[in-house]
Parts: structure tokens; sequence; C-alpha cells
């Protein structure tokens, strides 16, 4: 679903409450899977473990560095630990 139409079905007044939080609930747990995915399955914990084993100065670079959002987000853990996820 785009955002405009998200927008349209939660001013449709036809929708019960019970479609509205459902769809806001499906939203959250779909950007959550995709999150987990990039993150821990494909991408990034791969990737920086070996980064971490071919480049010891890498540990620099990750204490300063968010691994996946360049903003901070209170509620996700960024990974600003120096070694991750190979931590010695």
């Amino acid at each position: 679903m785009s955002i405009p139409s998200i927008f349209d079905f939660w001013n449709d007044e036809n929708q019960n409450v019970l479609s509205k939080a459902g769809i806001i609930l499906i939203c959250f747990f779909c950007s959550r899977f995709f999150y987990d995915c990039l993150l821990y399955w494909t991408g990034s914990e791969p990737a920086e473990a070996r980064s971490v084993k071919r480049r010891p100065e890498f540990k620099n670079y990750q204490a300063a560095t968010r691994v996946f959002f360049p903003f901070p987000i209170w509620f996700f853990d960024h990974h600003k630990t120096p070694g991750w996820p190979i931590i010695d």
C-alpha cells in the first residue's frame, strides 16, 4: 500500500476500527520484518563480520557509525559497538 491509499483507507467512514488497526499492525510488522532481514540475515551482520575480520581498524569506524539508519531512532539498537557482531 502506498501512503496516499493508507490515508484514503483511514478516512473512509465505511471501514471499521478493527480493519484500520489491522492495517497499522501489518504495516508495522512488515517494516520490522524487512529491517530484521536486511540487518541480520542478508546484509549488515554478515558484511560487518567479514569487515571486522579483514580490517581490524574497522572497529573504530563501527564505534562512530550507525549500522542501518543514518539518523538516531530511540527504539532501535544501532549496533554502534566496536567489533559487532563478533565481539572478542
